[in-house]
């Protein structure tokens, strides 16, 4: 049977392309999706390193701040110490001897020692060339001072660097941290202590920089008391 039935032509050219004016619609469309991208995954990098940075400060101050508990641990006494020391630890270390006689294990106290800590200036790969001086940076000194005659030329240790004022402005009032009552506030630009009287029992701070260019600062603090006995 001969079908009447006609395929109905399209009236669509296939073979007709995109106009000028589809392809620079299709192209900004584009720009501006990837331009949106683009800067949504920059934000994203900056970020990531701006926590990976503030994560690495931390964990440099945190371990400064076990260094120093430690040794707080270890003395017998915690001063304020002389002009220019934020804290000047006493240690006597017990010494171990048999009597030649006796046979017996007897323990004594050895000549004591003193640690003292205080601010520097930042030096050789950790000096600061900010030329705003609120931004500007010091590191921590650790001085061991041998009980001996003389005593030697004592060689300074630097514990970390970028120790930065916690106020956008030193000069402005309260002075952080704030002691409480039955303490003594020592230190400055970024580094305290409060210590307690009697000697056996410090607060220390400390403040680091998370960059050049912003003022804000970490804080890590701890309360420590001295475990040693005094041989007085």
């Amino acid at each position: 049977m001969k079908s009447y039935i006609k395929n109905p032509k399209s009236d669509v050219d296939v073979n007709t392309g995109f106009t000028l004016v589809e392809l620079l619609v299709a192209a900004v469309i584009m720009s501006i999706v990837v331009t949106l991208a683009g800067t949504g995954f920059v934000a994203i990098l900056q970020q990531n390193r701006k926590a990976e940075f503030e994560s690495r400060r931390r964990a440099d101050l945190n371990r400064t701040l076990d260094y120093i508990a430690n040794d707080i641990r270890t003395a017998t006494k915690i001063e304020a110490g002389a002009s220019g020391e934020v804290m000047k630890l006493t240690i006597s270390e017990l010494q171990q001897y048999i009597s030649p006689t006796t046979a017996k294990v007897y323990y004594e106290f050895k000549k004591p020692y003193f640690i003292s800590y205080s601010i520097a200036n930042s030096s050789g790969v950790w000096t600061d060339s900010i030329s705003d001086s609120n931004l500007r940076s010091k590191s921590i000194n650790r001085i061991k001072t041998l009980n001996t005659t003389p005593p030697p030329t004592p060689t300074p240790d630097f514990l970390v660097d970028g120790i930065r004022d916690p106020r956008p402005n030193p000069t402005s009032t309260p002075t952080p941290p704030s002691c409480p009552s039955g303490s003594t506030r020592r230190g400055a630009d970024g580094f305290y202590t409060c210590i307690y009287t009697g000697g056996t029992k410090a607060d220390v701070y400390l403040y680091g920089k998370l960059s050049n260019t912003d003022s804000r600062t970490l804080e890590v603090k701890t309360t420590v008391f001295t475990r040693a006995t005094s041989p007085n």
